[in-house]
């Protein structure tokens, strides 16, 4: 018996044999027969399906209501530190979040996805913390003053990896599989720890080796090295510049296909605000004075936007990039390298 579920969506589709049957999170009993017309509309439009395979009815439940359980309480931490939602709201986000949390499991899992970014400027921590009573919502507090003390580091950890060039994972395709693998299997996370302990981080590399799904993915021991080795060689955040608002996101988009050599069902917005992030990294490199990375950087820029978008698009990127080395008095380095 396999099954494909999805936190997201509440569902499972499990198929037995010649079978086709779906069921709900809240009833796992409740074996609805399905056709294959139905698949696409099961799961709506949800990224985060998971496969299960050799298992049985019992143990997929268990499985789905993990996962629902998990973007559950994402959803309530995002709610619990949004300043404009009204303070009732909150505050019942927080009381629902407590009582989520009294599993272990499901709070190192939800801050394996909240330590792989820094919350985004509005993100209102303080306000959250004011409304958890540490003695009546003791798992809520202890989530939120982590996450709130661990900002400074998630940022490094995060910087840290934006900065690895995306051929070090094979490709553009490959990074984005390595981060979701990474988030699930706590990796961003585990790396803070490292850095706030302090442990050594050939603690890290060890214990991340060992996982078998880290171990499936294409250069995991360079990637691993390239990413953690800012952080072991200094105690200085790196500084990324910002050119635009960042949403925090817990799925990755589906990579569009080609037709006739040009890609439909790209999500533009999506490539907008990577090239910016892009050109953010490349930003702040310009700044250290290291030229050495901005010109890798920058080829690794061309390749992503010749990739997913037209040939103009990158060249408007260069000529912003040039632009801003001419300000910083880069003017060799301008002609020579942009």
């Amino acid at each position: 018996m396999h099954a494909v579920i999805s936190g997201r969506a509440g569902r499972a589709l499990v198929l037995d044999g010649e079978s086709l049957t779906s069921f709900d999170v809240d009833d796992a009993s409740n074996l609805v027969p399905r056709k294959p017309p139905d698949l696409p509309y099961l799961f709506g439009e949800s990224q985060d399906l998971r496969v299960i395979e050799d298992s049985d009815i019992e143990s997929i439940s268990r499985e789905l209501k993990a996962d629902s359980d998990l973007n559950f309480a994402v959803d309530l931490t995002l709610i619990s530190l949004d300043e404009e939602l009204e303070d009732d709201i909150r505050k019942d986000a927080i009381q629902d979040l407590n009582e989520l949390l009294a599993h272990d499991k499901l709070s190192e899992c939800l801050e394996n996805i909240m330590f792989a970014r820094p919350l985004p400027n509005d993100a209102d921590l303080a306000g959250a913390l004011k409304f958890c009573d540490k003695s009546r919502l003791p798992n809520a507090f202890a989530l939120l003053e982590r996450l709130d003390r661990c900002q400074p580091l998630i940022s490094k950890v995060s910087s840290a990896w934006d900065v690895v060039p995306s051929k070090v994972f094979g490709g553009h395709e490959q990074e984005s599989h390595f981060r979701r693998v990474a988030v699930q299997r706590g990796l961003f996370r585990s790396l803070v720890i490292t850095l706030e302990t302090p442990r050594k981080i050939s603690t890290f590399l060890l214990n991340a080796g060992l996982s078998n799904a880290v171990k499936q993915l294409p250069n995991y021991r360079q990637v691993l090295q390239v990413w953690s080795a800012p952080l072991r060689q200094s105690g200085e955040a790196l500084t990324v510049r910002p050119d635009a608002e960042e949403e925090f996101e817990t799925e990755t988009e589906t990579a569009p296909k080609r037709r006739h050599g040009r890609r439909f069902g790209l999500n533009r917005a999506a490539v907008l605000r990577e090239v910016n992030k892009r050109k953010a990294i490349i930003s702040a490199a310009m700044h250290r004075r290291d030229l050495v990375r901005v010109g890798e950087l920058i080829s690794d820029l061309v390749d992503y936007q010749r990739e997913n978008g037209e040939i103009e698009h990158a060249a408007k990127s260069l000529c912003d990039l040039a632009m801003e080395a001419k300000e910083l008095g880069m003017s060799s380095f301008q002609l020579g390298n942009l």
